[in-house]
């Protein structure tokens, strides 16, 4: 969901919660990673996604797939 169209960020003063990473994940563990460092100076350490969706992709060492 995008933090604006969220009924709770709209109500309230969100920090945007839905954008972080699940438990245990950073942005390191993304198969997007590369592109973020490159564009946007995200740092692999990160535990919350810039993007708005979140768009963090599990990167799985058999083969990137969706989770």
């Amino acid at each position: 969901m995008e933090c604006g169209k969220c009924e709770y960020y709209k109500a309230h003063n969100c920090r945007r919660q839905c954008m972080r990473l699940p438990d245990g994940k950073t942005c390191g563990d993304c198969v997007h990673v590369e592109k973020c460092v490159a564009m946007c100076g995200a740092r692999r350490e990160n535990t919350s996604c810039g993007f708005e969706p979140v768009r963090f992709v599990l990167n799985r060492q058999e083969g990137n797939s969706r989770e």
